[in-house]
């Protein structure tokens, strides 16, 4: 014969049943929780000392390639494209031109994929900067380009 339990329920055994589903789904959903939670720490901290490692390769690098920290495939592109350069690889090799303007003749251009140009002063050869294809395009068309192979810098954004 039902009869009721502690909790309002009614029913012929010592305890719930039904109560007693709940509390074990209850306590999986809690372990659950704590595990995603756990995972979720892990893989900040793990984010975090990916961004450190970027920093201190970054603070070797001889110009600034902070523009690409979005895309670190092409960052590292970019890293390899300088040191062989630097080492005496021809800029040729890696699609690179010098700037046929005679104003421009100093600056070599070289892609890092389809939208970042990275430029070199040409005598001695040296980075110069990393800058974003449409930056490259309007730099063509100024005299900004004049000053930057005898200051090292491009003015622009």
């Amino acid at each position: 014969m039902k009869r009721r339990l502690e909790c309002g329920h009614r029913g012929k055994g010592s305890y719930c049943h039904r109560c007693e589903n709940e509390h074990r789904e209850n306590e999986r959903q809690v372990a659950r929780e704590a595990a995603t939670e756990l995972q979720q720490r892990l893989a900040k901290k793990e984010k975090q000392a990916i961004k450190q490692a970027i920093r201190s390769v970054a603070e070797v690098d001889p110009i600034d390639l902070s523009a690409l920290d979005h895309v670190v495939s092409l960052q590292a592109k970019a890293r390899a494209i300088i040191q062989a350069i630097l080492n005496g690889v021809c800029y040729r090799r890696f699609r690179g031109k010098r700037l046929l303007c005679a104003a421009h003749g100093d600056v070599i251009s070289v892609p890092v994929g389809d939208h970042y140009r990275l430029l070199f002063g040409a005598n001695p050869v040296r980075p110069l900067k990393l800058i974003h294809h449409e930056t490259y395009n309007n730099l063509l068309h100024s005299d900004r380009l004049r000053s930057m192979h005898r200051h090292g810098t491009v003015s622009g954004r």
